[in-house]
C-alpha cells in the first residue's frame, strides 16, 4: 500500500472573523514536499517575513525554503515535488468589495 489518500485534511474557517481579529490572513495549499520538513507555523513565519502585497514572492520564498531543507536533510539525493498556492485573503476581500461596490 502507498501513503496516498484521496481524503484531504479540511477545516471550515470564518474568514471575515479571522480578518477582523488579525487584520490579515493567507490560505496556503501546499504539496507534501513542503510539509515534509516545514511545520504550518514555520510556513506562516516564512511567508510573513516577505513584504505584504507580494503574494507570488511569499509563495516563492516558501517553496525555496522547502527546496533548501530537502537538499540539506537528504544530502541532495532526492527532492519531493514542491507546490505552493498562496491566497492573501485581505487583498482578495478588498478586491471583492471593490467589485461589489462597482456592481451596485
Amino acid at each position: 500500500r502507498c501513503g496516498v489518500t484521496a481524503r484531504p485534511d479540511t477545516r471550515t474557517v470564518d474568514v471575515r472573523a479571522l480578518l477582523e481579529e488579525h487584520g490579515e490572513a493567507v490560505v496556503l495549499v501546499c504539496s507534501d514536499g513542503v510539509w515534509e520538513f516545514i511545520t504550518p507555523q514555520e510556513a506562516l513565519d516564512i511567508v510573513w517575513k516577505t513584504p505584504r502585497l507580494k503574494a507570488m514572492k511569499m509563495a516563492e520564498t516558501l517553496a525555496k525554503e522547502a527546496w533548501d531543507r530537502w537538499i540539506r536533510e537528504e544530502g541532495g539525493a532526492v527532492v519531493d515535488d514542491i507546490t505552493v498556492v498562496l491566497v492573501d485573503l485581505d487583498q482578495a476581500s478588498k478586491k471583492l468589495r471593490v467589485c461589489d461596490n462597482a456592481l451596485q
